[in-house]
This record gives structure tokens, sequence and C-alpha cells, in this order.
């Protein structure tokens, strides 16, 4: 609970303090560090944690953690001053996963082509941000080097009832060669195609 910052220049109260998504950053970061890559966070709800603001840790379709924002009547019943968020995990399945020698990548010696896309999508588990990058990957080709969201958000007076929007950014990259325009052209326009296709409507730069 409280703030991780040790300043707070010009920063409202609710902007320092740590939220939901800082502390799944914090474990995103622990698993890339220990370079386990088949784990990922699905909605979840759990008693001990605030209904819409709690995520399970998955592999191998089962749950070995869960992370969230502590329940409101949790949160007075131990008498916590301020919102708190918690997490458990299971150790020694992730320890069991867990390499301290990663794999090696060369330099990349041709630059990268960045783009974005933003997609509005039903607010279910089908259309997860992981599900929905994954399609992307998929998508875009042997050109598409990652795909990494960076935005969720949900407003129904802009976006309807029980929709999001989730923006991701794109990398495309080739060991080999500069990628052409035409190139990224036709991958965004297969993903574009493909979001639509699975039934979310691109938001239009």
């Amino acid at each position: 609970m409280g703030s991780p910052l040790t300043a707070q220049w010009n920063l409202q109260p609710e902007q320092a303090n740590i939220d939901f998504y800082y502390l799944k950053s914090l474990l995103e970061q622990l698993l890339q560090q220990l370079n386990v890559t088949d784990i990922d966070f699905s909605r979840y709800e759990h008693p001990t944690f605030q209904p819409g603001r709690c995520a399970a840790l998955v592999t191998n379709e089962s749950n070995i953690g869960v992370v969230g924002q502590i329940a409101e009547n949790v949160q007075e019943a131990y008498e916590l001053p301020t919102t708190a968020y918690a997490f458990e995990v299971n150790l020694d399945v992730i320890i069991d996963k867990a390499s301290l020698h990663p794999g090696y990548r060369p330099v990349p010696r041709y630059p990268a082509v960045l783009r974005d896309v933003a997609v509005i999508v039903p607010d279910t588990d089908e259309f997860s941000a992981a599900r929905l990058a994954a399609q992307i990957k998929a998508a875009g080709g042997e050109n598409l080097d990652s795909v990494e969201p960076f935005d969720s958000y949900a407003d129904p007076e802009y976006l309807g009832p029980n929709r999001r929007s989730v923006a991701f950014n794109l990398i495309f990259r080739r060991p080999d060669r500069t990628l052409t325009d035409d190139e990224i052209g036709t991958a965004m326009a297969d993903i574009h195609s493909h979001l639509e296709e699975i039934g979310g409507q691109v938001r239009k730069q």
C-alpha cells in the first residue's frame, strides 16, 4: 500500500500510490528476470480481492497464483489504513520453470519499424490482452518481432457498455535487410482484418 516513490514532483496522491497494474508489473518483471515465459494473467474472482481488480496467474490451464486489490471488507477487518494490494504465487512451480541462463539473441543489424494498433473489444476473458497479442502475432507474419500491450481502458459513454479499448506496440524487423513500406502496410492490413474478423473494432488513428 502507499507510494513506492521517494519523490512525488507534481503528482496527485492517486497517481503516486501503487495500483493493481503496478503490482502486476512487478510480477511480470520477476517472471522475465527468471526467464519464465509460459505464465499468463487471466481475470479472476476471489473473496479476498476486489471484483474486477483481480487476476490469476495461469500456466497449462492451472492457476498458480493470484494478484489484486484487497476487498474493502477485508481491508476494514484488518484495519488497513488505505487501499492495499497483494499477491500469492506457487513458488515451487515458478522455480521449476525458471532458468538463470537466458538465451542469446544477436544484436539486430537493421532498424526496426514501430507501429501501434488499438482495438475495441467485448470486456470478457476471451478478449484478454494476452489472447489479443497472440492473435496479432499470428496475423502479423514472420516480420512481426514483438507485440506488447501498453494501454487498456473502459468508457461506457464513449465505447459502449461492457466494452474496452486495448492498445499494443508492434515492432517489425528482419535480420537480413530493412523492411519496405509496402511490407509493413500489408502486415498492418492483415492485422486489422483479423482483429475485425474475431469481433474487434480497430480504432483509426
